[in-house]
C-alpha cells in the first residue's frame, strides 16, 4: 500500500492533487481532514525533525563486511527498550493486513 500525505488549501471548494505515475489506473481512498494551523506546524516540525535525524553509517566498510561481523544486539537501543506483554497473535507483524482487513478474497 502506498501512502501520499499533503497539506493543501481549499480554493473555491476544490483541491488539486498531483499523484505519482504509479497511482495511474489504481483505485484510491481519499480522506479529507481539516487541519488547524497550530497542528499543521506541529506535524511539519516532526517531519523536519525526522529528516534531520541521525544518519547510519557502515564506518567505511562494505555492507557485506558489516553483515558478516558478529553484532551484539544487546547494545542496540531498541533492544534495550522495555516491551509489554499482550494477547496479540504471535504472527501479528507478519500478517498485519490479514488482522486489519481480514482474509483477502481470491479472485
Amino acid at each position: 500500500m502506498q501512502v501520499l500525505r499533503e497539506f493543501k488549501k481549499v480554493i473555491n471548494g476544490q483541491l488539486i492533487i498531483n499523484l505519482p505515475k504509479d497511482f495511474d489506473g489504481k483505485e484510491v481512498e481519499i480522506i479529507i481532514l481539516s487541519v488547524e494551523d497550530e497542528k499543521k506546524e506541529e506535524k511539519q516540525s516532526l517531519s523536519s525533525l525526522l529528516l534531520k535525524g541521525p544518519e547510519f553509517s557502515t564506518g567505511g566498510k562494505s555492507v557485506e563486511d558489516v553483515k558478516e561481523e558478529e553484532v551484539d544486539i544487546t547494545q542496540d537501543p531498541i533492544y534495550q527498550m522495555e516491551g509489554y506483554d499482550s494477547d496479540a497473535p504471535a504472527d501479528l507483524s507478519v500478517n498485519l493486513d490479514k488482522y486489519l482487513y481480514g482474509e483477502k478474497e481470491k479472485e
